[in-house]
């Protein structure tokens, strides 16, 4: 029974995922437009972004490391915290200690923390 406490907050998360070297977003605001489209279209607010910027098996760590710039920059932008970054599982040895480093930069905590990135590997 309720009694006079107010129903619970909405704990959905919506998230959207961007990938910089895809058409359409390119660039911090060709995605932070793409975002807002998405927001008017669900009628729902955009809660956090993931960035999965990739180029299948030619993806490199910089083309990681350069999504994750322009993912932090676009989440700043629209108003919302990166979540993750997405890495291919091959990637991670020489990605992971560097993204490890990049993910607690998200909130400038000594460690990962609520509020900073994860990196996802995709296996």
């Amino acid at each position: 029974q309720r009694g006079d406490r107010p129903p619970p907050a909405d704990p959905t998360e919506h998230l959207v995922v961007v990938n910089f070297r895809r058409p359409f977003t390119e660039t911090v605001a060709a995605a932070a437009a793409m975002v807002r489209e998405i927001e008017l279209a669900a009628r729902l607010p955009v809660t956090g972004m993931i960035s999965n910027t990739h180029l299948m098996r030619e993806t490199t760590p910089e083309i990681i490391y350069e999504g994750y710039r322009l993912a932090r920059q676009t989440a700043e932008a629209v108003g919302v915290p990166l979540v993750a970054v997405v890495a291919e599982h091959d990637l991670v040895p020489r990605l992971d200690p560097e993204m490890d480093r990049v993910a607690r930069s998200i909130d400038g905590s000594s460690s990962a923390s609520e509020g900073s990135a994860d990196v996802i590997v995709i296996r």
